[in-house]
């Protein structure tokens, strides 16, 4: 999932203040939902003031042996990568080693000269305008091979103009990690930022994994994906398509132990924290930006990150002037982990369990039959075709009053661009409905993700907007 999409629902919605409920009552609202989620397996973490509310394991690591998945069982965290990696370059950075305005041509001799042009702070925010991959997770790829595909490969725009992910510019920094520091990605992280921060099993091979509980990976047709560490790495790290952007291992208790080092200020100083949570780099509409490795939002109020491979994903979320954080991990591909992380969040904000849908079909034959349904078919083609001034007289007539103050209409409207630039063609497949909400169904193409609109109505004015990708 594209790591913007995620965020929208809390960008329709209002940002609030941490609900003011007891701290057991919380948790046990989290629980509660979580007890309802049948068939989820992985952790739960939500911690605020420096205690955790929720610390909880669900599911079996291996239902063979009947271990139970703990708050220590090691999950695959995917992209969660990239801050780690951000902060070691960092560390660097604060020890004198390195400028994040350095041209490539410092680091990397052959690179072509537009290539050497590329900064690192263009790699760290994703401005680079390399690609998002050069080959597939597991290749068997080494760092001269891998820097001859960056050579040759074109780019996706010209540098420091746009933002486009790009686990390529992670791999490239990780390289930058082992010369500066003589030591392997794994270990620099190890020594250099997993300790300082009190964090004690985190890493491509953490100390004792031998005799951790490392979660397998599973199928979505139930079959075991096997475990992370197992699959074709470079000895006790992967190779360079995945080494130092993605394929950490992690467990609950390491990422409270992460929050209390974001908290506490153990992992950088002033001046590097300031760099890394500064927005950076817009990531489209205005509403979530990339800063050094993390995602901020909201005037940084709201720090996250998210990974997946389609088998394991996680999801962290960082609220600094609340003193809160929840971080959610699975390890089976049929868990819809963000929809999950996404309630226990809205959990946490409102107080209150997310709100079960009835959601009736409609026939599309019969689409749009009512005001309501026609404000909805309004809406997918401001999004088909967003022509600011036609989407802004959409804005005034069919929004409340609320979601604008809470956006601006600027900020919709970039949101309907964004999303056209991503996926111009937008095919309607289904409509569901209840008393206050509709809920359009479409596919990006044969290739392309489905995304799924649920519009909240008050009467018949749009007042919130969630979008899924999947």
């Amino acid at each position: 999932m594209d790591l913007k999409y995620l965020f929208l629902a809390l960008f329709f919605l209002p940002f609030m203040a941490i609900a003011q409920s007891p701290d057991s009552d919380l948790g046990q609202i989290v629980k509660d939902y979580l007890a309802g989620e049948e068939g989820f397996s992985g952790v739960v973490m939500v911690a605020q003031g420096g205690k955790p509310l929720v610390m909880e394991g669900y599911g079996m690591v291996d239902a063979e042996s009947e271990l139970a998945i703990d708050v220590n069982t090691l999950f695959d965290i995917g992209s969660i990568a990239k801050p780690f990696t951000a902060t070691a370059i960092l560390k660097l950075s604060e020890a004198g080693k390195l400028s994040v305005q350095d041209p490539l041509s410092q680091y990397f001799e052959g690179l072509p000269e537009e290539k050497g042009k590329i900064t690192i702070h263009q790699l760290l925010t994703h401005s680079a305008g390399l690609p998002g991959a050069l080959g597939p997770d597991f290749e068997a790829i080494d760092r001269d091979e891998y820097l001859q595909r960056v050579a040759k490969v074109e780019f996706e725009f010209e540098p420091g103009t746009s933002y486009a992910y790009s686990n390529v510019g992670y791999s490239l920094l990780a390289m930058i990690i082992e010369d500066l520091s003589g030591k392997s990605y794994d270990q620099y992280l190890r020594e250099d930022v997993i300790f300082p921060a009190k964090m004690l099993m985190t890493g491509y091979h953490p100390r004792g994994i031998d005799y951790m509980a490392v979660a397998p990976g599973v199928n979505e047709d139930g079959s075991d994906w096997g475990k992370p560490h197992e699959k074709n790495w470079d000895g006790e790290q992967p190779y360079w398509h995945l080494r130092g952007n993605g394929g950490i291992l992690s467990s609950a208790s390491d990422m409270f132990r992460l929050y209390k080092a974001l908290s506490n200020g153990l992992l950088l100083g002033g001046e590097a924290t300031k760099a890394q949570f500064m927005p950076h780099v817009d990531e489209g509409g205005g509403f979530s930006y990339y800063g050094y490795g993390w995602v901020v939002m909201n005037d940084g109020q709201h720090i996250a990150h998210n990974g997946g491979n389609g088998i394991f994903r996680a999801d962290f979320h960082w609220l600094p002037s609340e003193d809160c954080a929840i971080f959610v991990a699975s390890n089976d591909a049929r868990v819809p982990l963000f929809e999950i992380s996404e309630n226990v969040l809205s959990i946490v904000m409102s107080g209150e369990a997310p709100r079960v849908l009835e959601l009736q079909e409609v026939n599309l034959k019969d689409f749009p039959a009512d005001a309501r349904q026609k404000t909805a078919q309004a809406f997918l083609e401001n999004v088909q075709d967003p022509h600011s001034a036609k989407a802004g007289s959409f804005i005034d007539t069919h929004f409340t009053e609320g979601i604008v103050e809470r956006n601006t209409k600027e900020r919709l409207v970039g949101i309907f661009e964004m999303i056209h630039a991503d996926h111009p063609k937008l095919e309607l497949i289904g409509v569901q409905e209840d008393d206050t909400h509709i809920q359009l169904i479409t596919s990006a193409g044969a290739e392309g993700p489905r995304l799924t609109f649920l519009l909240r109505f008050l009467e018949d004015q749009i007042d919130g907007i969630e979008l899924e990708a999947n």
